[in-house]
């Protein structure tokens, strides 16, 4: 998971953005139990910010699954993103299924 969380930096949006689709994969098959989240969740909430369009693509998704398997606790880690980005992540939370996905490995 630090490995991939380094690679959420990359200067080539390709990279990071597959760091992050990498990571979400891996938290969907093998679940937090055996990846675990910490480091992630941690450095979510940055990933909006990014100056890389295709990273910023996939902050969402990976932020939904985090709370799908987290739970609410998390709301508070993306407190200090812009008006609009807490409202389309409220909007997104709302609407998600509260049951974590089932473990696909």
């Amino acid at each position: 998971a630090d490995a991939l969380v380094r690679g959420f930096a990359a200067k080539q949006g390709k990279v990071a953005a597959c760091c992050v689709e990498t990571a979400r994969a891996a938290l969907n098959s093998f679940g937090p139990v055996a990846f675990p989240p910490a480091p992630i969740l941690n450095a979510s909430a940055g990933l909006f910010d990014s100056t890389l369009a295709p990273v910023r693509a996939q902050a969402l998704p990976l932020a939904l699954d985090l709370y799908r398997w987290l739970g609410k606790g998390i709301k508070g880690m993306y407190g200090k993103l812009r008006g609009v980005q807490v409202k389309e992540l409220e909007a997104a939370f709302n609407a998600a299924d509260p049951a974590p996905p089932p473990i696909t490995r």
